[in-house]
């Protein structure tokens, strides 16, 4: 079967004239194009299409008012080639002939169309409507084809060791049963990728790094997705995972910074509460009533019994959250980074609190534990300052306090060290690769007094990393602090940057007004 660049959808009845010239301009500019009164050869045409769709680059869907009007009804061919081509996760542009309201209510298969970019369609300036929808909206054949599994994955007895290719559009191919480790990592060219049925496992940092991912949508196949699969997809903001996945692992979708909601199935097993570290704009997990697992509570995680709270999501806009008292263990990395939080009522009959716990909560003036608590990580408290405290009763474990108390004053020691080798003042440099991680270490370093302000910059930048040469667009931010806080400014950044090795750079500043520097002084810490 020949394979097209693009697939042109249609109403016959109602835009036949202008597909007609869009087939012929595009032909013209080197795509290979299927229009089905120039295309379609003998044999059974249902068939035909829809394979010629799933095998498609660009699926151009042309539309005029009443061109989805139709499509409630079973047997309309238009929702079908539609339907087929949203399942196929192909690149869809719709072309508008006239302005379009879209239906109030389409068909649930076919729904999501009304949510893809589009272009106008414009018969007087025809020339730079072709020229608009080429250069901004369909993706070159030669870019993307990926029908030769030899030449783009490596494969070995049904496991897909790594990808080779440099398309942004991938289908992974049949037959793969798991996706070995960093198969795709640091794959920034990536948009967009459709799973394969039969697919069951997700190694771990599979996909580490594949920056431009936006959505992800799990085959009914898929039981496990292992540690940081899917860590630092920076901009992924939608995953639909299907209601098989029994386990997903440690980090597997931390510093995913556009996820606003998490829905579960119902076979969900297993979700360490560091999966979606680092995810700030995460307001809400969701869970299929039917889990035998888990609950959510006003969008808080919590394991079936109750007995456990799992995580609060870093974006969640509570200020109090006042735990059930069938709580007994706090799970490490539970409330990390909720910087809405000031306070958190614990139940009497609570036990133990996991490490980081409360990690960078700097918003939460106090927390009164209970006498029954056995056991504590003190790094439940990382970035407490001496202006919160930990209240415990006269019974209360004297060596689990003894350590909180430990713990809290190391913190207040290390804030009144002084770096004697520095300048009044200095500017510290670091990078990021997207706005969102920059402006999060932006606050939560001036929330802390560290720096007194932040500037953020657009840099295009060259480098090289394991031993491959790289381009790429990165976000500067640079600090204005003293020159005494530079340690704690450089040791901070380092705990929470999710690069390997991120570039930390001290400029001094050499003079600045009596005004500036007073007003620096009176932002930072002493």
């Amino acid at each position: 079967m020949q394979l097209f660049e693009n697939f042109i959808s249609y109403r016959r009845s109602e835009t036949l004239s202008e597909v007609q010239n869009i087939y012929h301009a595009l032909t013209s500019k080197g795509y290979s194009t299927f229009c089905d009164i120039y295309s379609l050869k003998s044999g059974r045409f249902d068939e035909n299409l829809l394979s010629i769709i799933k095998k498609c680059t660009n699926y151009i869907l042309v539309l005029n008012k009443h061109s989805l009007d139709r499509c409630v009804e079973e047997k309309d061919w238009l929702k079908f080639e539609i339907k087929t081509a949203i399942n196929a996760k192909k690149n869809i542009i719709c072309v508008f002939v006239e302005d379009l309201d879209f239906p109030d209510s389409l068909p649930p298969e076919i729904d999501d169309i009304r949510y893809y970019n589009g272009i106008k369609y414009d018969f007087l300036y025809f020339t730079s409507f072709i020229d608009s929808l080429c250069s901004r909206f369909l993706v070159k054949g030669s870019d993307t084809e990926i029908s030769r599994p030899e030449r783009d994955f490596l494969i070995n007895d049904s496991v897909l060791i790594r990808y080779l290719g440099n398309a942004p559009i991938v289908n992974i191919p049949c037959g793969i049963k798991s996706i070995g480790q960093y198969a795709f990592k640091d794959k920034t060219q990536i948009s967009d990728i459709s799973f394969p049925e039969g697919l069951e496992k997700i190694e771990s940092h599979a996909f580490e790094r594949c920056i431009n991912i936006t959505n992800l949508i799990f085959p009914d196949s898929l039981k496990k997705i292992d540690d940081k699969a899917f860590m630092r997809c920076y901009n992924l903001s939608f995953i639909a995972f299907n209601n098989e996945i029994e386990s997903i692992g440690k980090e597997s979708f931390s510093f995913c910074g556009k996820l606003k909601v998490v829905r579960f199935g119902k076979g969900i097993k297993s979700i360490p509460s560091s999966a979606f570290n680092d995810c700030d704009k995460l307001a809400l997990f969701d869970v299929d009533e039917e889990n035998e697992s888990f609950l959510t509570v006003d969008g808080i995680l919590y394991s079936k019994n109750g007995k456990r709270i799992i995580r609060c999501p870093e974006g969640s806009a509570f200020d109090l959250i006042n735990l059930p008292e069938t709580v007994e263990i706090i799970e490490p990395w539970c409330f990390s980074k909720c910087l809405s939080l000031v306070d958190v009522v614990l139940p009497r009959k609570l036990k133990a609190i996991g490490a980081y716990a409360f990690n960078d909560c700097r918003n939460i003036i106090s927390l009164t534990l209970g006498d029954d608590i056995e056991e504590i990580d003190v790094s439940a408290f990382d970035g407490w300052d001496k202006g919160q405290r930990v209240i415990v009763s006269k019974r209360f474990n004297p060596l689990i306090k003894y350590k909180i108390d430990q713990k809290i004053n190391e913190r207040v020691m290390l804030e009144h060290e002084e770096s004697t080798d520095l300048p009044e003042y200095i500017m510290v440099k670091t990078t990021f690769e997207s706005v969102e991680e920059a402006s999060k270490m932006a606050k939560m370093l001036i929330n802390n007094r560290y720096i007194a302000s932040a500037q953020l910059d657009e840099l295009n930048v060259f480098y090289t990393w394991n031993d491959e040469s790289c381009n790429e667009n990165e976000i500067e931010l640079n600090c204005i602090t003293r020159g005494a806080l530079y340690e704690k400014v450089k040791t901070f950044i380092m705990q929470h940057h999710s690069y390997e090795c991120c570039q930390i750079i001290c400029l001094p500043i050499v003079k600045t007004t009596d005004e500036f520097g007073h007003w620096i002084d009176e932002q930072t810490i002493k």
